[in-house]
């Protein structure tokens, strides 16, 4: 009978002990997203990939500011209608809309929040380019300009990705 008086007791130590090791061992902080050099016409920018459902999903959200020529990259696996909204996006962007050939077809301009989504006209859309708000007209990036495609490959190689689940050449 005198065991069953000291379970509470040990219950409570033991307990004590496991809390005091998960305190000791905080959760990582995330490694913010890598950068990658990818040319639109003539002018270099540095964007971070969005290749995966789960990337694309989180995209640009709760961020609160972006720095000139940085942005974000969506990579299709294949060409399609495209329809990005501002959800949980904080900053006016500029949405630029590229075929699977690389050439810049639509620019649309969103606004911090908007649910409303701007929809492509083009259904053979592969590559999409935020940026922060006229940041395309101010870089002198216009349509018809293309995306550099190997150094999209290389950087899906890079990230760890293989460029044909995308239709894109390896030329590494």
């Amino acid at each position: 009978m005198r065991y069953f008086f000291h379970l509470p007791t040990v219950f409570l130590l033991i307990g004590l002990t496991c809390c005091k090791e998960l305190a000791h061992n905080p959760e990582p902080i995330p490694k913010p997203n890598k950068h990658y050099d990818i040319n639109v016409g003539e002018v270099l920018l540095r964007l971070e990939l969005a290749r995966t459902p789960s990337e694309r999903e989180l995209g640009l959200m709760h961020r609160g500011s972006l720095n000139k020529k940085e942005g974000m990259l969506f990579i299709f696996e294949t060409p399609q209608l495209q329809r990005f909204w501002m959800k949980n996006t904080r900053i006016p962007l500029d949405i630029g809309y590229f075929s699977a050939d690389g050439y810049l077809k639509e620019i649309h301009h969103g606004r911090p929040f908007d649910l409303t989504g701007m929809p492509s006209r083009s259904n053979s859309l592969q590559f999409v380019v935020e940026l922060g708000a006229d940041e395309f007209r101010d870089l002198g990036i216009k349509l018809g300009d293309r995306i550099d495609l190997e150094m999209i490959s290389n950087a899906i190689l890079s990230s760890g990705g293989n460029p044909a689940n995308y239709n894109l050449a390896t030329e590494r």
